[in-house]
């Protein structure tokens, strides 16, 4: 394969892969969030030390999700190239 075209592909990929990190990590985050204010809501904490608490805990569970990060991306980077070409 060319260079041309594996920089193409790569580049397509990592684009790809940017930005289901990116959705997947902030639904992470929302979901990790509206736990912690459930369980918070009878306590005295704060919206913003519970944000920090969850923002605290999204790079663990994205950790732990990221082959399904990985997949999902391939299968959209793939599929892009596939309808470009």
């Amino acid at each position: 394969m060319s260079a041309t075209l594996s920089a193409y592909i790569a580049r397509r990929f990592l684009v790809t892969l940017f930005w289901a990190f990116a959705v997947v990590c902030l639904i992470i985050f929302l979901g990790n969030l509206l736990e912690m204010l459930r369980r918070s809501a009878s306590g005295d904490a704060s919206f913003v030390n519970v944000a920090a608490i969850a923002a605290l805990q999204t790079p663990t569970t994205a950790l732990t999700a990221s082959p399904f990060i990985i997949m999902l991306a391939t299968l959209a980077a793939f599929a892009r190239l596939a309808r470009a070409s």
